[in-house]
């Protein structure tokens, strides 16, 4: 390899780039599938490019990624996620599926960890341990979340002895959890192969003639991976945290059930609820009001829906309870013309209202009831009356009025020699036909 650079942050980047000698053997073995293997760790290739240089040689830049980076592979985004248990357990679930396992995890209790926007499994394992204090260790495929990287016992670093200060880093957007601002320093070491410093290391940097007398980490580093010596560390006095405390939940705000609800929000649906099992969602924007979909056995429909100006719209309604209504009750066509039935298939209880219209016919099964005037056909038309079940020469039996003569006519006036008796509006009162045919 030509120029090879191992770079590792704590908590963050964490890659391979070399460059070597294009020839037939390199061109076989490094491309886009290709995985490089390093001190028993593997790296996939992200990049590289070829390069015919003015001596006639020709080359190749290649740049690789841990396979870790595999975690943001969109397959394995997530919308929500939402796991209570111990770290190992909350750990385990986060990465199911990815083909990634737990190796070493050094805290206990029980912790909670939720998502509630889409996220790759990268940044989810990131969040986490960020969420636990802890500092992340790749090996392979295995995962495991450590209290502290590198030596606990503070190494000595003497300016000009040992270590050779680059650069000096002040920065007060970054601030650690006692307020005091990040502090970095960038150094070359000076040291023997045999004392080589490892990321996450603890130091005390000493400069006497500028004052300098601090305890730090080893928090970046560089090196080449074929000779130490050859290495670039960044000090700092803390890790930078990508903590959010939107992520970071009591145990007790979130019940342990199989299934969770995610709430998020984004600028095109706007305010969502789904569950983790994507069988039911609610929307709600100011653009279309509130929608309801759920998944009864065909894929998620929009079952339910309220419109800005107040209108519901749904499939089916179960009213379990009273309900008002202001308005009229009507069908799609404008007229309610199906059965108004209760809970149990039949609608038993009371219907009060000022007016029941019908342009067909009203059944009732039992006793009707009527506590006022009872009137028949709106206009006096001469076919209204009052009709009784057929039981005499296969016709009706009735009491019918005559709009004109105001005659009252009870009987069977509509059969040929039809029986009945009229009653006039001056008391008199006529038979035709028999007083045995009446």
């Amino acid at each position: 390899m030509i120029n090879p650079n191992r770079y590792e942050e704590i908590n963050g980047e964490n890659t391979l780039t070399f460059s070597t000698i294009l020839d037939g053997k390199t061109s076989s073995y490094i491309n886009e599938n290709a995985i490089i293997e390093l001190d028993g760790d593997y790296f996939d290739v992200v990049y590289y490019k070829k390069n015919q240089n003015q001596d006639g040689t020709l080359t190749i830049d290649v740049e690789t990624e841990h396979i870790s980076y595999r975690l943001n592979n969109p397959d394995y985004d997530m919308k929500y996620f939402a796991a209570t248990g111990t770290p190992t357990a909350v750990l385990t679930s986060l990465l199911n599926g990815t083909g990634f396992t737990v190796g070493t995890v050094e805290f206990m209790g029980n912790v909670t960890y939720s998502i509630q926007e889409k996220k790759s499994r990268r940044m989810m394992l990131m969040e986490f341990v960020n969420l636990l204090g802890g500092e992340v260790d790749f090996n392979r495929f295995e995962v495991s979340i450590l209290q502290h990287r590198g030596a606990t016992e503070p190494r000595l670093l003497t300016k000009g002895k040992n270590i050779k200060v680059v650069s000096k880093i002040y920065n007060k957007r970054e601030r650690d959890e006692n307020g005091n601002p990040l502090v970095s320093y960038t150094c070359e070491p000076i040291m023997l192969p045999e004392q080589p410093l490892a990321l996450g290391d603890e130091v005390l940097l000493i400069q006497k003639d500028l004052g300098i007398q601090e305890q730090l980490r080893i928090v970046r580093i560089g090196y080449n991976p074929y000779d130490p010596v050859e290495a670039e560390i960044e000090l700092a006095n803390f890790v930078s945290s990508l903590e959010d405390d939107i992520y970071r939940m009591q145990t007790t705000t979130v019940a342990k059930e199989k299934v969770y609800n995610g709430c998020r929000i984004g600028p095109e649906e706007g305010f969502v609820a789904e569950r983790s099992d994507e069988k039911a969602k609610t929307i709600m924007n100011a653009t279309e009001g509130i929608s309801i979909y759920s998944d009864a056995g065909n894929g998620l429909q929009r079952n339910f829906f309220v419109d800005l100006d107040g209108r519901i719209k749904a499939k089916s309604i179960d009213i379990d309870g009273s309900g008002t209504f202001g308005g009229a009750l009507s069908a799609a066509s404008g007229t309610f013309t199906g059965q108004l039935l209760a809970a149990s298939g039949t609608f038993t209880g009371d219907l009060v209202g000022g007016r029941i219209l019908s342009n067909s016919t009203i059944d009732v099964e039992t006793d009707a009831h009527i506590g006022s005037n009872l009137y028949f056909g709106l206009g006096f038309s001469a076919s209204s009356g009052l009709y009784f079940g057929s039981s005499y020469a296969s016709s009706y039996g009735l009491i019918q009025s005559d709009p004109v003569s105001g005659h009252l006519i009870i009987g069977f006036p509509n059969i040929t020699g039809g029986a009945y008796i009229i009653l006039t509006p001056t008391g008199f009162i006529g038979l035709h036909g028999t007083v045995e045919e009446i």
